[in-house]
């Protein structure tokens, strides 16, 4: 897919700090970003409001709230693991509820205009173990996502 965005769309695949964008204030008209929580953190925002064009928009999606607190248990705050190469590895996660992801967008300059969340049940094949943690003959949202813009007031 970043392939054929890039040939056919004139996209740019770039790895750097989140924190620290490599672009001009307003130059920036669509910033995707996907499974943001390792980022999602006011210095990363503050960064959207500043390279993003004024009509400009961010859609960012990360692992639900309900999810994270249900699946990682008491310490989902304390962030994700991985087994890589047979060795955990352990990566920032932030991950908040709906009034605080809004409230730290707010703070940077920026508004969610749009929001949706990826339940569960939408799944169309049986659920690992890691995505079913609803319990039994319940739902849930597993990803959420918003469409943020810049604040216009």
């Amino acid at each position: 897919m970043l392939s054929h965005s890039i040939e056919h769309f004139g996209a740019e695949f770039l790895v750097c700090d989140a924190a620290q964008l490599p672009y001009e204030d307003g130059s920036i008209s669509l910033i995707l970003s996907s499974l943001g929580d390792p980022y999602n953190l006011p210095s990363f925002w503050n960064e959207v409001r500043r390279v993003l064009a004024n009509d400009g928009v961010c859609y960012f999606t990360s692992p639900s709230y309900e999810w994270a607190k249900r699946f990682r248990k008491d310490d989902f705050h304390q962030g994700a693991e991985f087994l890589v190469n047979n060795r955990l590895l352990r990566l920032p996660s932030y991950i908040y509820p709906q009034r605080q992801q809004a409230s730290v967008l707010s703070e940077a300059g920026l508004v969610i205009d749009a929001q949706t969340a990826f339940m569960g049940s939408k799944l169309q094949t049986s659920k690992s173990s890691k995505l079913d943690v609803f319990g039994p003959n319940r739902d849930g949202p597993i990803v959420e996502g918003f469409r943020v813009r810049k604040s216009l007031s």
